[in-house]
């Protein structure tokens, strides 16, 4: 199905969005304001603000359903991707993209983390009685994780007119920030000196270029 990002009724301003694909976990970043955004069941949209006189963004998480979505808090977030998991696990025989076995724990449950970005992490407790598993060491053994993002940049379209590049950090290779060109011709940057400053950064002055 088809959405306006624009309206979604979190209470926050802003084109500030990212995009959790429940279903493979893949990871969009900035996705800017689009009006004809394509989403799945289950999917989460992350919104963010910096409201004024504060530093750090507020977060809203909005999940999809069949009529729209509704906000959700992190503990739902965690349940569906939860879910997700061991579906993906069941049917691919490895880890999703993103996502690492942290521990066990003596009641026979484990720790998946997934963390698509240094920014947005989530530490997803899988219980055995909730999915069915007797034994989660067995069904977590030897797995390997996704190496790619299975989440592409949408298409540009005529009303949107967004494009995206993805920039490696110069200080750290193992960081890629997405700068992001909107339909007016903006730009925004996932960098620290962008998302908290408000700066125009190196990396999107090389994507100018």
């Amino acid at each position: 199905m088809k959405i306006d990002l624009n309206k979604l009724d979190d209470d926050l301003g802003g084109d500030w969005f990212h995009h959790i694909h429940a279903s493979s976990f893949g990871f969009l970043m900035k996705l800017g304001g689009i009006k004809n955004y394509e989403v799945e069941k289950d999917d989460i949209i992350i919104h963010k603000e910096i409201m004024e006189e504060t530093n750090f963004p507020t977060i809203k998480y909005n999940v999809i359903t069949d009529k729209g979505s509704h906000i959700a808090d992190k503990n739902e977030v965690k349940e569906i991707l939860g879910k997700s998991l061991v579906d993906y696990v069941k049917k691919n025989k490895k880890l999703p993209f993103a996502c690492k076995l942290k521990k066990f724990f003596k009641n026979g449950a484990a720790q998946i983390d997934y963390n698509p970005s240094q920014y947005e992490k989530f530490p997803i407790k899988i219980l055995p009685k909730d999915h069915g598993i007797s034994d989660l060491e067995e069904f977590f053994k030897d797995l390997k994780s996704e190496q790619v993002n299975p989440a592409k940049p949408q298409k540009e379209d005529k009303e949107s007119g967004v494009k995206q590049w993805e920039i490696a950090s110069s200080s750290d290779k193992s960081k890629v920030y997405t700068v992001t060109q909107k339909g007016d011709g903006s730009f925004t940057c996932t960098c620290p000196q962008f998302v908290f400053r408000k700066k125009v950064c190196k990396h999107i002055s090389e994507c100018k270029s």
